[in-house]
């Protein structure tokens, strides 16, 4: 983000807009517990340094391993084994200022919870501010409250991981509405993995009377229809003025989207009792295929990869070809 002005704490959380990964997450997102945090950023910038600290628990009394996947790699790649009822922390540290996305997955339950903290110097004790950043389950659809020009916020920052990669005719439609639900704005975004920015950036047409009230983000394409990826978008909205910084609330909602089911073999009597019982449609891939995409809710898809006569349940993931 390019400020005339010095950077403020808001523009020193906020600096990057987009990046694109080298890999791809490697989780089970259907069965898998997992978590997306949309905003993780550590080095230093603008006379500041951030660093990202990242607070993993075990809840179960078994050993369990977290898996940390990050965008990009360099943030926080790594394996942490956590025995009965433990914790780890760990700090997210960079020289050079990087910002990205983190996900936290297990077969198991955990909890886990990330803050971005902001320091005069990387060896400081002393903390200037600091945002708590919440973790998501990314679903296929995110919406976020919207305050600009108020006491309680000057902008709304937002930063959106995209978790699974876009086909190339989609795009990030982002609609914005005020306070008594009229539509005040739309806007089509290429796709990147990692987006940060703040509203009035992202509609910089905004009129003189609005202060207030929500915005919607999905993949569309090139239709501008939902494009239907499952687990997709997870985002955070930070409210900002000058030195205080509050995270927003952002949900997700669970919309219908599209994953690939394996059956052990293609015989039809299985599928028709799998369509019967979960009132699904199962587009088979090709004639005496056991593969199959079905357009269903996480939900569902994850009560699917539960049931016996199903091998397993994916994300149907579009993947680009270099």
């Amino acid at each position: 983000m390019i400020r005339k002005a010095p950077l403020s704490l808001s523009a020193v959380v906020l600096c990057v807009a987009f990046i694109t990964p080298a890999t791809l997450m490697g989780s089970d997102l259907v069965r898998d517990h997992v978590l997306s945090f949309s905003h993780v950023v550590a080095g230093n910038l603008g006379g500041q340094y951030t660093e990202s600290v990242l607070f993993v628990a075990n809840p179960t009394s078994q050993s369990i391993v977290v898996e940390l996947f990050s965008t990009p790699d360099s943030l926080a790649r790594r394996s942490i084994a956590l025995g009965p009822f433990g914790t780890e922390e760990v700090r997210i540290t960079a020289d050079t200022y990087t910002a990205g996305w983190l996900q936290v997955s297990s077969a198991e339950q955990f909890a886990a919870d990330l803050t971005v903290v902001i320091k005069p110097a990387k060896d400081s004790e002393t903390i200037t501010a600091r945002v708590d950043v919440p973790g998501q389950v990314p679903l296929s659809k995110v919406v976020t409250p919207v305050r600009v020009r108020t006491a309680l916020a000057l902008d709304t920052g937002i930063a959106l991981a995209l978790n699974t990669p876009a086909a190339p005719d989609e795009k990030l439609k982002f609609l914005l509405y005020d306070s008594i639900g009229n539509q005040i704005g739309e806007r089509l975004v290429e796709p990147g993995y990692y987006i940060a920015m703040y509203v009035t950036e992202l509609f910089q047409d905004l009129p003189e009377t609005f202060n207030g009230g929500w915005m919607s983000v999905e993949l569309v394409d090139g239709a501008g229809q939902p494009a239907e990826q499952a687990m997709a978008l997870s985002l955070v909205s930070i409210y900002t003025g000058g030195a205080e910084l509050l995270t927003a609330g952002a949900t997700g909602i669970d919309s219908p989207g599209r994953y690939t089911v394996s059956l052990p073999t293609p015989d039809d009597t299985q599928v028709t009792a799998l369509l019967d019982q979960y009132n699904l449609e199962l587009v088979r891939h090709t004639p005496g295929s056991k593969l199959f995409t079905v357009k269903t809710t996480r939900e569902v898809a994850r009560s699917l990869a539960r049931d016996q006569r199903v091998e397993s349940v994916t994300v149907a993931l579009y993947v680009p070809v270099a």
